[in-house]
This record gives structure tokens, C-alpha cells and sequence, in this order.
């Protein structure tokens, strides 16, 4: 979150490739195995959960195709951007792959205290250490932190019929972005992500 502009080694900037574009990958390797569980397993029990962010939000834009380096973003844009992208592609991945028997959600873990914050308040110099302590003081632990994730790979009340939609702690749906909800955007990224993918030989 919140990283200096940097490229990973296949030319994405490096919130976009890490947080989105690996992920999506991750998922596109392990489909077969997805489909193939889920045809020998109880209904519902086969779960793709995309951790986004409310920080979604703040991609005021949508999703620039256009500039895979994302050059004339702000860190904290780049973030948003790529959290935004989580939430799309688990409503694009529901959209085709729910009827066989594939749950794909996404959601908000909460603000959680972790290392995550570390590139955004040591860019802030002495503000960024004075506002540390206090941070801890107003988020939740990682164990509170990972309850909304575990609820939504678990509970018997997430089915099928959930695809697409988007938890705020713990086990809230919530309605996303303008953005969140553009059933299109979400069809365009699905098909830009495959491209960028077969371009690079997946």
C-alpha cells in the first residue's frame, strides 16, 4: 500500500501487479482444480474470496487500461485502484463461474494495524511516527483482522447466490463504489486481465 512508482519485472506497477494482477493469476491456476472440487464436494464449499478494501474507493476513474504503470497515479490512487480491481474481478469470476458451483466474493478486512502502513507513514517523516501510536490505539489486531475473510470461507449462510458481492466486517454485505457495481467495468477487466495474461504466456 502506498509503495513509490516501481515496476514489477513484467511491466506492471508494482501495487497493481502485486495486489491484482498475481492474485487473478493465482486464481486462473487453480480454476480446474476449483471446478473439479466442486463437482465432487457439498454445495457451496468451494470459495474464491478476494480481499479488497474500503480504500476502493478512492479510484475516482474506474480502471485505467490505457497505462499498465499506472505513471500518473498517486500511491495512494495506485492502491485503490488495484483494491477496486479485487472487487471487480470477484464479480466478473461469479458472473462465470457460479453455475459450476464456484462462490466468488470479496471484502473489507477491517483497518487493521499490520506493516502495511509502514511505506505510507514513513513517507511522512516525524508526522508519519507521530500518528503510529495512535493508529494501533483506533484498528483492530490481525486476529480480529482475519475475521471477516474466515467468516466468508466458512459460514453455511455464503452460497452461490452471493457471488459477486462485497462483506464489510464481519459478514455484512455492503454496497460497493459506483465503480463496485458496474457489472460492464467488471466484464472489461475480466477480459483485459485474460489478454495481459496470454500476452505473457498463461
Amino acid at each position: 500500500m502506498a509503495m513509490a512508482s516501481e515496476l514489477t519485472k513484467n511491466g506492471f506497477d508494482i501495487q497493481w501487479g502485486t495486489n491484482y494482477i498475481g492474485h487473478a493469476l493465482l486464481t486462473k491456476l487453480l480454476l480446474r482444480t476449483l471446478i473439479k472440487t466442486a463437482q465432487n464436494s457439498p454445495k457451496n464449499s468451494v470459495r474464491v474470496v478476494n480481499v479488497t478494501s474500503e480504500a476502493h474507493r478512492g479510484s475516482r476513474l474506474g480502471i485505467n487500461f490505457a497505462d499498465t504503470a499506472l505513471a500518473t497515479s498517486s500511491k495512494l490512487s495506485r492502491y485503490a485502484h488495484s483494491k477496486l480491481a479485487n472487487l471487480l474481478h470477484a464479480k466478473a469470476l461469479a458472473k462465470r463461474y457460479s453455475e459450476h458451483g464456484i462462490t466468488a466474493v470479496s471484502c473489507h478486512p477491517g483497518v487493521v494495524f499490520t506493516d502495511l502502513y509502514v511505506p505510507f507513514t514513513s513517507s511522512l517523516g516525524f508526522l508519519g511516527s507521530a500518528i503510529s501510536w495512535p493508529l494501533k490505539l483506533f484498528t483492530a489486531s490481525p486476529k480480529v483482522g482475519s475475521y471477516n475473510q474466515i467468516a466468508l470461507c466458512t459460514s453455511p449462510q455464503v452460497t452461490t447466490e452471493d457471488g459477486g458481492s462485497y462483506y464489510i466486517p464481519v459478514l455484512k454485505k455492503s454496497s460497493p463504489s459506483a465503480y463496485g457495481l458496474d457489472d460492464t467495468l467488471a466484464d472489461k477487466l475480466w477480459e483485459y486481465t485474460e489478454q495481459q495474461l496470454r500476452d505473457r504466456g498463461y
